[in-house]
């Protein structure tokens, strides 16, 4: 590879055509551990510029990420953490090795103000994880004042909404710049369960 590249060195910026992927990306994507080590090998700067990293996650690739973790990178990408992309993929597993060897990550927010606990809501488990390192992230509201109990409504997760109440019960009342509290919320995107659990914890909530 090392021959290949030395002569034509273009080649490990191209991207296919259909997937917008490089060949670094590509790699990460199939977790193959010992080709990312020689292109990194090659040009270290690709762990930043191309960000595999999320490949990684998105796949569940845990060996891969902590290899990549060694070499200290960046691991903000438009805007959004690697801590909010495992959240959002439900990685546990991947969630909890961001926390243990880059905890710092649990304190970024994007660039609507929301921490890595608001894409979190699908998965009571990651949910659970993030709140044992930081307790006070179930109070954030992002830059439209909705709270982690606002996204749970979104995406209809009735057991975190349930747990969520048990933690902080005022979450209830809190109403984003719409004037919108979480029940509003569940009933805008349709999801019963998560509406009916909400309104038997506060009727006031209607």
């Amino acid at each position: 590879m090392a021959q290949i590249l030395a002569k034509w060195p273009d080649l490990i910026q191209c991207v296919a055509f259909s997937s917008n992927n490089s060949a670094l990306t590509e790699a990460a994507k199939n977790n193959q551990i010992a080709i990312v080590a020689q292109l990194l090998a090659i040009d270290s700067t690709l762990l930043d510029r191309q960000a595999p990293w999320r490949e990684a996650i998105k796949y569940g690739h845990d060996d891969l990420l902590n290899f990549m973790l060694l070499h200290n990178p960046c691991l903000i990408r438009d805007g959004r953490t690697a801590l909010a992309e495992a959240a959002s993929a439900g990685h546990e597993s991947t969630v909890a090795l961001l926390l243990a060897k880059r905890p710092e990550l649990i304190r970024a927010l994007d660039r609507s103000g929301k921490s890595a606990l608001h894409f979190a809501t699908k998965n009571e488990k990651i949910v659970k994880q993030l709140l044992a390192h930081k307790p006070d992230l179930i109070t954030g509201v992002d830059m439209y004042g909705s709270t982690i109990l606002h996204s749970a409504a979104k995406d209809g997760s009735a057991q975190v909404i349930n747990y969520l109440l048990d933690q902080n019960p005022e979450l209830s009342s809190v109403v984003n710049c719409h004037g919108q509290n979480a029940l509003h919320i569940a009933a805008e995107y349709g999801h019963g369960e998560a509406f009916l659990k909400l309104l038997s914890f506060d009727q006031s909530m209607w």
